[in-house]
């Protein structure tokens, strides 16, 4: 069966009763941690969406610094990978990385359009990237899977439409044929008020053949069979705090950019934090801004509550309520990596695990 094949189907949300069932509730247990070393480099914002090896060498991007970066998370040591510029071996506005290897990873330049190859800490060249192809990548999460590039996408030519029943919500690019194919249904239970953050977090499991997303705002998971082509809606359990959005967003009300409205707006609705695999289970973590916010509307860590789900893989049964003290930033093994304390002399993550 190849790659990718043009006949899609996608089961109705429903069909899988027992994933929709909550198992009640797990507790996450803090097992260790890493503070980041600053010296000679310096993380400014670590984002969510790290991609780790199995040694626990973690790629992500610094969006205030405007690099990929490498992280140890055996003894914190931190590095920027190549220079900020336009130059062919420097970065402008890297927004994703694709982890191949310990020693090589792609990353997506958003401002140049270009991919760029890093090896073992190098810029080693430069293929032509995403918006040749009228493609809006979205997220800080790649992946990469037998010589291809797979993000989450904006379908602005359907969604700016509001036409969610066509609209596509995965890219898969083929590095070397230059091709790429639109994948992934929308979730029926996503609101449709607008076409405000329309796109999934993404998430692979170990044989990379099968993708598990989840659109920002909703809560219904979907799995993707990368060789066939099959999407199935795995689960469509509702965690507790999870908020039904009822306020529109639009960008043409010069209202809605002001703090005032931003108050209303993020208390209004429920947004994706992270997802990640942990051995044998999903996790998917979404946050609410609270009180803090309310007064306070700026995005600091003490202005939102984080919860999760876990879900029994391969079928997402028995999803398990959690919650926890900071964002998800990604998973090693079977750990949840936590951020405890942002400030960048003292930069602090924490491993969590699921109590037995």
């Amino acid at each position: 069966m190849p790659f990718m094949v043009a006949l899609f189907l996608i089961t109705q949300l429903g069909c899988n009763e027992a994933s929709d069932l909550g198992g009640g509730s797990v507790l996450p247990v803090k097992v260790d941690e890493v503070i980041v070393q600053n010296e000679p480099d310096q993380p400014e914002v670590i984002m969510e969406g790290l991609q780790v090896t199995d040694s626990g060498i973690a790629y992500g991007i610094d969006f205030r610094r405007g690099l990929p970066f490498r992280l140890s998370l055996v003894d914190g040591s931190f590095k920027h990978l190549g220079e900020s510029g336009r130059g062919p071996e420097e970065l402008t506005q890297p927004n994703q990385v694709y982890l191949v290897s310990e020693e090589r990873q792609y990353i997506n330049d958003q401002a140049l359009d270009m991919i760029t190859e890093i090896y073992e800490g190098d810029v080693s060249r430069k293929k032509e990237g995403f918006l040749a192809q009228d493609i809006w990548i979205r997220n800080t999460y790649g992946i990469y899977s037998n010589g291809k590039l797979i993000s989450a996408v904006k379908d602005h030519q359907h969604v700016n439409e509001l036409n969610f029943k066509d609209a596509n919500a995965i890219f898969v690019l083929d590095l070397e044929s230059k091709t790429g194919e639109m994948l992934g249904k929308f979730s029926t239970t996503l609101d449709e008020l607008d076409s405000h953050k329309k796109y999934p977090f993404i998430a692979a499991d170990d044989s990379g053949d099968y993708l598990y997303y989840i659109f920002n705002t909703d809560y219904s998971v979907f799995r993707l069979n990368l060789k066939s082509g099959e999407i199935e809606a795995t689960s469509r359990f509702r965690p507790e705090n999870h908020r039904e959005r009822s306020i529109e967003f639009d960008h043409t009300n010069n209202y809605h950019f002001t703090a005032n409205f931003s108050r209303e707006f993020n208390m209004d609705l429920t947004n994706v934090s992270g997802i990640g695999m942990l051995d044998n289970q999903l996790v998917v973590v979404w946050y609410n801004a609270n009180q803090n916010f309310y007064e306070n509307p700026f995005y600091e860590a003490e202005n939102f509550d984080y919860f999760g789900v876990v879900y029994d893989l391969p079928d997402l049964t028995n999803p398990r309520e959690f919650t926890l003290p900071g964002k998800l930033l990604g998973t090693w093994k079977n750990r949840m990596l936590i951020q405890e304390n942002d400030d960048v002399m003292e930069y602090t993550i924490g491993f969590y695990e699921f109590e037995e």
